[in-house]
């Protein structure tokens, strides 16, 4: 971050310091002192603070999306403290800087107070409220189509236990997410790893007909009702061929930088995992590919990643001073901006890593969010350093025009509404949500909100979604204003980007052949289970998972393009079919009816992208080869 961020607002503050300095120069404090603990009243370590020192508790959550909160406890200088007892005494525009895990520090000044600071109250369990609302997430999976369910009931997130449960339970689940039904798979036994043992385990004995809309419109033995443990709690995986459509994808850096697919339509929601070492903080999604692309601030990188959490790809390495705002992807001119609030600049990159330049390098000071007309290759974006303002200018920099410039202070999120021609855009400083004509002109307020924090916001249809740092739910507004409104379950802690995705809406000319991208250059297939390495089980790698075919219509031709695949060439190659070499019940069955003609380089030139996780069988239809 630039260092003028961080600068101490003195003036007027100037006696309140003098006098603790004075004060604190007379007494030594002792505080407790521990780091990363999660019960603060378990700290027994006592220190003797320096002069000037007192005590401080900082409260951070963890860089998952467990929620968990951990607390550090020790001395701070005054001088620190007297700023944050005043409100926020550092300069007001570091409170819209992305913080990435921390949401609570506190001082006290008398001798060992600092266990108790924070709200910190250790795991007691959390108490049910009422609540109407019902969604579901997964936790603990590899790949964003798996994971253990936990379940959002009277405000608060519960696990489910395994008793009688299967596919049909699984199906609704998968629904509820936005995943197909079809070929979705139930686990048990903690597959996936179990809850924190202060969790609630909400539901047993589930039994769903795989029809219903939502977990709870199943019989089960009622809320809370149960006779079972965390290593009961039960999972599901989904169909990795599914639609992905009707999506509102999230990014949360308030939890270390977490991206969430959640549901347009239920609002359930799984975490996309990652390898740790990443930090997004800021995103945007290509449907053509199907790849999300972010920026990592802690690394300075421009990178992408498959929608499901895996094949990671760097773009580009930035340089030291680099700090990177937002993003926005041009999927039909195949280019990625970005803002570079470090070096005060918007550069631009080809989506395959080449053709980097620097767009405008000139009288920026704090840049931060983008968005873009393809059709005119026009690009718009906020800056809110000392002269708030928003510009546009041609993609090679050209045509510069300043649109607005005042009553601005945090102008943070922008969205072109490609329906209507319209700029949208949110600030947290002046709380307003406005628009505005694409040349500036008509520019009106739509929502004023003193409580809010904005930060981002996407339009769709009627609809206004947006970020709002003081909530902890995604926001909704109607685009005349009315019917603000929390949507789904709570427990975000700083959401700093969104993005609606629906095939049909918004961005004209984004034309892809199906929701589904089948890639034959990330499907592969392997050989497992009994016998040697040119005989075996034949299971098929999409969107992250691995899953079998079913043996009807399985013969040598289907097995000659396995064979093929694998490198051992199609002469001699064998089908083999009814689960000969064993099978893996644990994962799903991806493709049944392959009609190959034998002389095809890839299984997937022998199916329909429709046919992906549609079956009719179970896997002791496993199909296999040999050569």
């Amino acid at each position: 971050m630039k260092s003028r961020i961080f600068v101490f607002t003195i003036i007027g503050f100037l006696t309140p310091y003098c006098a603790a300095l004075e004060r604190d120069k007379k007494a030594v404090q002792s505080c407790y002192e521990c780091s990363n603990i999660a019960d603060p009243s378990q700290c027994t370590r006592v220190v003797t603070c320096r002069a000037n020192e007192v005590c401080y508790t900082e409260a951070h959550s963890t860089s998952s999306i467990f929620q968990s909160t951990v607390y550090s406890l020790g001395c701070r200088a005054s001088t620190l403290c007297d700023a944050i007892s005043h409100g926020g005494g550092v300069v007001g525009r570091k409170r819209n800087v992305r913080q990435l895990n921390t949401h609570c520090n506190s001082c006290c000044r008398t001798n060992n107070c600092n266990r108790n600071l924070c709200g910190a109250t250790g795991h007691t369990g959390p108490t049910v409220s009422t609540s109407s609302s019902t969604y579901v997430r997964l936790l603990g999976g590899s790949h964003a189509y798996e994971g253990r369910v936990e379940v959002f009931h009277g405000g608060i997130w519960g696990s489910i236990c395994d008793d009688n449960w299967g596919g049909h339970e699984a199906q609704v689940v998968c629904g509820m997410l936005g995943y197909s039904r079809s070929g979705s798979g139930g686990a048990q036994g903690g597959l996936f790893g179990a809850a924190p043992t202060y969790a609630k385990i909400f539901m047993d004995e589930v039994n769903c007909t795989g029809t219903e809309a939502s977990i709870d419109l199943c019989h089960f033995n009622g809320w809370g009702v149960h006779d079972c443990g965390h290593d009961e709690d039960a999972g599901v995986i989904c169909n990795s061929a599914s639609t992905e459509d009707n999506i509102i994808f999230l990014l949360d850096t308030g939890l270390g930088g977490v991206i969430f697919r959640m549901d347009l339509n239920t609002q359930s929601y799984v975490p996309i995992p990652m390898n740790s070492l990443y930090t997004p903080t800021a995103f945007d999604y290509d449907p053509t590919d199907g790849r999300i692309y972010f920026v990592d601030y802690r690394l300075r990188q421009l990178m992408s990643v498959h929608f499901s959490g895996t094949d990671v790809r760097e773009l580009k390495q930035l340089d030291a001073n680099a700090d990177l705002e937002k993003i926005q992807v041009d999927p039909i001119n195949r280019k990625l901006f970005y803002a570079d609030t470090g070096n005060n600049l918007i550069g631009s990159i080809n989506l395959d890593g080449t053709g980097y330049r620097v767009v405008v390098n000139q009288s920026l000071d704090e840049p931060r969010d983008l968005a873009l007309v393809p059709a005119t290759q026009t690009i718009y974006w906020t800056d809110w350093g000392t002269s708030p303002k928003i510009e546009k200018a041609s993609y090679d920099g050209s045509n510069r025009q300043t649109l607005a410039s005042t009553g601005l202070k945090w102008p943070n999120g922008l969205a072109y509404d490609y329906e209507e021609n319209r700029l949208y855009f949110v600030d947290a400083g002046t709380h307003k949500i406005e628009a505005m004509q694409p040349d500036g002109s008509s520019r009106s307020v739509i929502l004023t909100d003193s409580s809010a924090h904005f930060f981002a916001v996407s339009p769709y249809h009627q609809y206004l979604y947006y970020t709002d740092w003081n909530q902890h739910t995604v926001m909704r507004v109607n685009k005349d204003g009315s019917g603000k409104t929390n949507i789904g379950p709570t427990g975000f802690r700083q959401l700093a980007d969104i993005r609606v995705h629906k095939y049909g809406y918004g961005m004209p000319g984004v034309v892809t052949p199906s929701p589904i991208v089948v890639d034959e250059s990330h499907i592969f297939v392997r050989l497992v289970g009994r016998g040697d390495h040119n005989e075996g089980l034949v299971e098929v790698y999409i969107n992250g998972e691995w899953g079998t075919i079913c043996d009807d219509m399985w013969d040598d031709r289907e097995a000659k393009v396995v064979c093929e695949m694998l490198g051992f060439g199609k002469t001699n190659a064998k089908a083999v079919s009814r689960a000969y070499y064993g099978t893996d019940n644990s994962i799903i069955i991806f493709l049944d009816d392959v009609n190959c003609t034998g002389e095809e380089t890839h299984i997937a030139q022998c199916t329909k992208i429709g046919d992906w996780g549609l079956h009719n069988c179970d896997h002791r239809e496993d199909a296999e080869a040999r050569r």
